[in-house]
């Protein structure tokens, strides 16, 4: 049987600068993903977990489906992943025919180190786990809320202010990187399983809602930053508290929960 370390595992990413062979040298580099990452870390190896922390270059989409794998057949009873970096939105008219069509017609994606990592591949790699395993992902980038599975406004002005760095890419940037390496990303959704079902207790946390941008300052996102603020006190309220307790630090974006409809870990204790 597995010790009380090994059935609790996390497995913390961050990527403030992604490959510029991949991404064209165009992205805008970040200052806090990579710190939200180590801190996510600090957090649950403190709390007796098995961690993983892979920043900058490590944070690849091989190495994340290679935990996924590995710990799926772990028979681990808690899992974490925390994500941290850019976040991009991509139009379906960009003919990638992914397999869950979004009610908004976008799908979103995370800029990770080597290429972006659809919604649906997230979907996919949430499926490896079965009951009774119970998952919570933490996604701290833009367009973040549906990440499972922008006009001006006056928030930029704010931001700028406060010295408010978004975690967004744009949308025709987006596409242009796409079509750029288009035979990787159609491979990339043909390998995609249409019938893949995440039956273990799920619970995932996004900084913001889906046409949202997700913001950093001063070497941290504030999503993570209200998170770890109240964590790091003991906070004991539930998933579905946490998140509504941490939108006290995130004025302009509006951080949210998701859950399977089976599920009651959004009214369990966060993290226990």
């Amino acid at each position: 049987s597995l010790t009380m370390a090994e059935s609790r595992r996390s497995l913390h990413l961050g990527v403030d600068a992604p490959d510029p062979s991949h991404f064209g040298g165009v992205v805008r580099a970040l200052r806090g993903a990579e710190n939200d990452a180590r801190r996510w870390e600090t957090f649950f190896r403190g709390r007796g977990w098995t961690t993983t922390c892979w920043v900058g270059k490590s944070a690849t989409t091989a190495n994340l489906a290679s935990w996924v794998r590995e710990t799926a057949r772990s028979d681990a009873e808690s899992v974490v992943i925390t994500w941290s970096g850019h976040g991009a939105q991509l139009a379906h008219e960009a003919g990638l025919s992914l397999p869950k069509r979004e009610n908004d017609d976008y799908d979103e994606l995370w800029v990770m180190h080597d290429r972006f990592l659809f919604d649906d591949e997230v979907f996919a790699l949430l499926a490896h786990f079965a009951p009774p395993t119970q998952v919570v992902v933490v996604a701290d980038c833009c367009h973040s809320g549906s990440s499972f599975q922008i006009a001006p406004t006056e928030e930029d002005d704010w931001a700028e202010a406060s010295r408010q760095v978004p975690r967004a890419l744009g949308d025709r940037l987006a596409e242009q990187i796409v079509d750029r390496h288009r035979s990787l990303y159609r491979r990339v959704v043909q390998e995609l399983d249409p019938a893949a079902v995440c039956e273990a207790d799920f619970v995932g946390l996004a900084a913001c809602r889906d046409n949202e941008r997700a913001y950093e300052s001063a070497g941290q996102g504030a999503f993570t930053r209200a998170l770890l603020g109240l964590l790091e006190q003991g906070y004991s309220g539930s998933y579905a508290e946490l998140v509504e307790a941490a939108k006290a630090g995130t004025p302009y974006q509006h951080p949210r929960p998701f859950w399977n409809e089976t599920t009651a870990l959004l009214h369990s204790p966060a993290f226990a």
